[in-house]
Protein backbone atom coordinates (compact mmCIF):
# COMPACT_ATOMS: atom_id res chain seq x y z
CA UNK A 1 0.00 0.00 0.00
CA UNK A 2 1.35 3.39 -0.98
CA UNK A 3 -0.01 5.81 1.62
CA UNK A 4 0.49 9.53 1.41
CA UNK A 5 -0.52 12.12 3.96
CA UNK A 6 -1.17 15.75 3.22
CA UNK A 7 -1.29 18.27 6.06
CA UNK A 8 -4.07 20.77 5.42
CA UNK A 9 -3.66 22.80 8.58
CA UNK A 10 -5.20 23.21 12.02
CA UNK A 11 -8.83 24.21 12.32
CA UNK A 12 -11.09 25.52 15.07
CA UNK A 13 -14.03 23.22 14.32
CA UNK A 14 -14.62 19.87 12.61
CA UNK A 15 -16.82 21.65 10.08
CA UNK A 16 -14.05 24.06 9.14
CA UNK A 17 -11.67 21.12 8.68
CA UNK A 18 -14.20 19.27 6.52
CA UNK A 19 -14.48 22.26 4.18
CA UNK A 20 -10.72 22.75 3.79
CA UNK A 21 -9.67 22.43 0.16
CA UNK A 22 -6.85 19.99 -0.54
CA UNK A 23 -3.56 21.79 -0.85
CA UNK A 24 -1.91 21.29 -4.23
CA UNK A 25 1.33 19.39 -4.07
CA UNK A 26 4.26 21.70 -4.77
CA UNK A 27 6.17 21.13 -7.98
CA UNK A 28 9.47 19.37 -7.24
CA UNK A 29 12.57 21.52 -7.61
CA UNK A 30 15.51 20.56 -9.75
CA UNK A 31 18.94 20.55 -8.14
CA UNK A 32 19.78 23.84 -9.85
CA UNK A 33 16.52 25.46 -8.65
CA UNK A 34 17.14 24.36 -5.06
CA UNK A 35 20.71 25.70 -5.13
CA UNK A 36 19.50 29.01 -6.62
CA UNK A 37 16.75 29.29 -3.97
CA UNK A 38 19.27 28.70 -1.18
CA UNK A 39 21.54 31.39 -2.58
CA UNK A 40 18.65 33.84 -3.04
CA UNK A 41 17.50 33.24 0.56
CA UNK A 42 21.03 33.50 1.96
CA UNK A 43 20.97 29.90 3.19
CA UNK A 44 23.79 27.38 3.30
CA UNK A 45 23.08 23.77 2.43
CA UNK A 46 24.75 21.60 5.06
CA UNK A 47 27.18 19.26 3.33
CA UNK A 48 28.08 15.90 4.86
CA UNK A 49 31.34 15.96 6.76
CA UNK A 50 32.43 12.81 4.91
CA UNK A 51 30.82 12.86 1.43
CA UNK A 52 32.29 9.46 0.55
CA UNK A 53 30.52 7.86 3.53
CA UNK A 54 28.48 4.96 2.20
CA UNK A 55 25.90 5.45 4.98
CA UNK A 56 24.85 8.82 3.51
CA UNK A 57 25.55 8.99 -0.22
CA UNK A 58 23.40 12.14 -0.66
CA UNK A 59 26.24 14.50 0.28
CA UNK A 60 24.05 16.49 2.69
CA UNK A 61 23.57 16.36 6.45
CA UNK A 62 20.15 15.20 7.61
CA UNK A 63 19.20 13.99 4.12
CA UNK A 64 18.70 10.28 3.53
CA UNK A 65 17.57 8.23 0.58
CA UNK A 66 14.64 5.85 0.20
CA UNK A 67 15.08 4.42 -3.31
CA UNK A 68 11.61 2.84 -3.32
CA UNK A 69 9.73 6.13 -2.87
CA UNK A 70 8.40 8.39 -5.61
CA UNK A 71 10.29 11.27 -3.96
CA UNK A 72 13.31 9.38 -2.67
CA UNK A 73 15.14 12.00 -0.59
CA UNK A 74 14.03 12.53 3.01
CA UNK A 75 14.83 15.61 5.09
CA UNK A 76 15.08 14.70 8.78
CA UNK A 77 17.13 17.03 10.97
CA UNK A 78 17.88 16.02 14.54
CA UNK A 79 17.09 18.41 17.39
CA UNK A 80 17.66 17.33 21.00
CA UNK A 81 18.13 13.70 19.90
CA UNK A 82 14.76 13.74 18.09
CA UNK A 83 14.26 13.42 14.33
CA UNK A 84 12.02 16.03 12.76
CA UNK A 85 10.48 14.85 9.50
CA UNK A 86 10.33 17.71 6.99
CA UNK A 87 9.15 15.73 3.99
CA UNK A 88 10.19 13.75 0.93
CA UNK A 89 11.79 15.46 -2.04
CA UNK A 90 12.79 14.75 -5.63
CA UNK A 91 16.46 15.72 -5.27
CA UNK A 92 18.94 15.74 -2.40
CA UNK A 93 19.45 19.47 -2.96
CA UNK A 94 15.73 20.15 -2.50
CA UNK A 95 15.75 18.12 0.74
CA UNK A 96 18.87 19.98 1.92
CA UNK A 97 17.09 23.28 1.17
CA UNK A 98 14.21 22.20 3.44
CA UNK A 99 16.76 21.45 6.19
CA UNK A 100 18.47 24.82 5.69
CA UNK A 101 15.12 26.60 5.87
CA UNK A 102 14.25 24.67 9.03
CA UNK A 103 17.47 25.66 10.78
CA UNK A 104 17.16 29.20 9.44
CA UNK A 105 13.90 29.52 11.38
CA UNK A 106 15.36 28.08 14.58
Amino acid sequence: IDCQHTYLGAFATPEEAALAPPAPEPTPMTAAEALAAAEAEGLTLLRSENPTNSRNPTGFKYVSRNPLARKPFLARPIIDCQHTYLGAFATPEEAALAVARFFGRQ
